[in-house]
């Protein structure tokens, strides 16, 4: 039941190290991937594909246009079975293609690492890396959805956390470098809008102690601290909005094995931005995961 902190490659300018969401669904061992083994190394290729359709594929309010598109996401995942230390690498693709609007089409990728050196029977140090291109939704707050064109941002993270257990007690503490470099929207008449003034780095650093009070309950206290550094000023002439960003939590994980599971954590968060500009804010923070097995075949995920 014991959480860990995360790392996330999506362009957050908040401050976010939560226990991270169980598992969509239970394991079904009859329709997992065996993997293609290679000594001490398991090799899993994978290809999903679809077709899809929408009846307005510029989310325009006036002139809606229909179109269809084919999906494509290959991916191949290559990682260790030693019984100490770990090792993966992963790379693959995010492809769509429409029949019509090309302007829509996305070519997004990934390319991630992680390695784990076990030291000792209570020591762990983990370092991840990652890099890629993404596509944001049209509904995105940083974009207008009726855009030609949609908004991809390239980013690269690189990060190092350690995990320290102690009898009932754990300790792990993180840091991560997470770099946004948005790329230019296509509007259709030969234009573009330009996104230079989203660029940004994010600097953050995560502790988190748990003390388990049985095997399947636990209680968490967590402290994050982020700094949020922009390329450049706005395209306006107006400051940029470099902040510092921290939060504290506290809540409890439960593991009650075939019937429940999740995690709930409730506290308060800061966000001062060093403009005198924009008015810095704070107020209570909370969140919860927990999932209900309602039978060997039904899930409910809140």
């Amino acid at each position: 039941c014991a959480s860990s902190l995360t790392s996330r490659s999506a362009p957050r300018s908040g401050t976010r190290s939560n226990p991270p969401a169980p598992p969509a669904q239970r394991p079904r061992p009859d329709y997992e991937a065996l993997g293609i083994r290679s000594g001490g190394i398991l090799i899993y290729p994978r290809v999903e594909a679809g077709v899809g359709y929408t009846d307005n594929v510029f989310l325009a309010e006036t002139n809606e246009q229909s179109d269809g598109f084919v999906a494509l996401n290959p991916s191949v995942t290559v990682q260790s079975d030693w019984s100490r230390h770990a090792l993966q690498l992963a790379a693959g693709a995010r492809l769509r293609r429409y029949f019509d609007a090309s302007a829509r089409d996305e070519d997004g990728y990934f390319l991630r690492g992680l390695g784990r050196a076990d030291l000792g029977e209570s020591l762990a140090i983990t370092g991840e890396a990652q890099m890629g291109r993404a596509y944001e939704s049209p509904f995105t707050s940083g974009t207008d959805a009726a855009l030609v064109g949609i908004s991809s941002y390239r980013y690269n993270q690189a990060g190092a956390r350690a995990a320290l257990t102690l009898s009932r007690n754990k300790f792990t503490v993180g840091y991560t470098r997470s770099e946004y470099d948005f790329d230019q929207i296509e509007l259709g008449n030969g234009a573009f809008v330009n996104q230079s003034d989203r660029d940004r780095v994010i600097h953050s650093v995560a502790g988190q102690a748990e003390h388990a009070l049985s095997p399947d309950t636990a209680l968490f206290g967590q402290l994050s601290y982020a700094r949020t550094e922009y390329d450049r000023s706005l395209l306006s002439g107006a400051a940029n909005r470099d902040s510092d960003g921290y939060r504290v939590l506290a809540g409890v994980n439960v593991d009650l094995s075939a019937f429940l599971r999740g995690a709930v954590g409730v506290g308060y968060t800061w966000r001062n931005y060093h403009a005198p500009i924009y008015r810095d804010v704070d107020g209570f923070s909370a969140e919860a995961t927990i999932e209900y097995f309602a039978s060997q075949l039904t899930t409910f995920t809140l």
